[in-house]
């Protein structure tokens, strides 16, 4: 049966804002994705590494709609968002980058409808919106939650642990956050030479609950499906369908 478009309010999210002439060429210095992107699609999902290479943090840039010289830095909420917000002050160099943060702000998932801004991590994955959709009913958290786990979608710091987990253990690329071509930011020469040289040993990835190794890292998990941290190499994603 064909589900109708809905939305869930998204748990813990934060939102900074980049102002200022020198935004753009700021945050291309220190993402691992290109923000050039924004140039023909309305966000883009991004990570910030450590100088090792590791995940510390994963976010959305998006272009705020009335106010077009800010942009959106969508974020895990809370200490995750202030911090990230200091870490980030950390790297300016000029008088001309502004960040402002709001630690706690309401952002809605959208399915079966174009509203807010598409989640460029996945195609199913719907919209994303800062504005509470009307005319559409509500469903919990959990069933989007499902639905990203289904997809193999890892979730911040869910599922990547800050100052440890790699962007190849993660398996990024796949979900549309690295830019295998730029060079150049906090973590590139790391990161790369872990992907070249085929250190990682385990990967993210979905796991059916009743069926993960015994060796297995289990990360967020939701009903009978989990992401899990795996010793071997993952087949190609592909969604799978709740029966109902």
């Amino acid at each position: 049966m064909t589900q109708g478009p809905f939305f869930t309010t998204l748990k813990d999210r934060g939102l900074i804002e980049i102002s200022g002439p020198n935004r753009y060429k700021f945050l291309q210095k220190i993402i691992t994705n290109d923000i050039g992107l924004l140039t023909r699609q309305d966000a883009v999902y991004t990570c910030l590494l450590s100088p090792k290479g590791t995940f510390l943090y994963d976010f959305f840039i998006s272009e705020a709609e009335r106010e077009p010289d800010i942009l959106y830095i969508e974020c895990e909420g809370g200490n995750r968002a202030k911090n990230l917000a200091k870490r980030l002050k950390s790297h300016i160099e000029d008088e001309k980058v502004n960040i402002e943060t709001n630690s706690n702000k309401s952002v809605y998932a959208v399915l079966g409808l174009a509203f807010g801004y598409k989640d460029p991590r996945h195609k199913d994955l719907g919209y994303r919106s800062f504005s509470k959709p009307i005319g559409i009913p509500e469903k919990l958290f959990e069933k989007w939650d499902y639905l990203r786990i289904s997809l193999g979608v890892p979730d911040g710091s869910r599922d990547m642990i800050s100052g440890r987990t790699t962007m190849d253990v993660a398996r990024i690329s796949l979900f549309n956050g690295l830019c295998y071509d730029k060079i150049g930011y906090i973590g590139h020469k790391a990161s790369m030479k872990k992907h070249y040289c085929g250190l990682s040993k385990k990967y993210l990835q979905r796991v059916k609950l009743s069926e993960m190794p015994e060796d297995a890292e289990l990360r967020s998990s939701c009903q009978d499906l989990g992401i899990a941290l795996i010793k071997h190499a993952a087949a190609p994603i592909t969604p799978i369908k709740k029966k109902h």
